[in-house]
């Protein structure tokens, strides 16, 4: 995903995405809801690698990485290795890993 333009309100930063989507900082809910999706099969795993990365990015650029981020910057963190493979057609994080990120994302370790 390529940033075009970043728009400045007195509230936030807003980041406009090359598709026209708005990028705001993530809640632990919505990587939740990503990781689910990629169980479900709605999002690949590199769908949602990139986007975690591109989150992670934002979090630096927009103002620096505060305390109260931290959390969801580790969470992006280890969301960014899930398209990770170990051999050309298998996976490093299988089903299992994901579902217990979920677990403890949601437990909030």
């Amino acid at each position: 995903m390529v940033l075009i333009k970043r728009i400045i309100n007195l509230m936030k930063v807003e980041t406009i995405l090359e598709n026209g989507e708005i990028m705001e900082k993530p809640t632990i809910k919505e990587i939740v809801k990503r990781l689910n999706m990629v169980l479900d099969g709605t999002l690949t795993r590199e769908e949602v690698s990139t986007w975690a990365e591109t989150c992670t990015r934002l979090f630096m650029d927009a103002d620096g990485l505060k305390e109260s981020d931290l959390t969801i910057w580790k969470y992006l963190d280890v969301v960014s290795g899930i398209d990770l493979k170990d051999s050309p057609t298998e996976y490093l994080h299988i089903e299992e890993d994901i579902k217990e990120w979920i677990e403890r994302f949601q437990k909030g370790d």
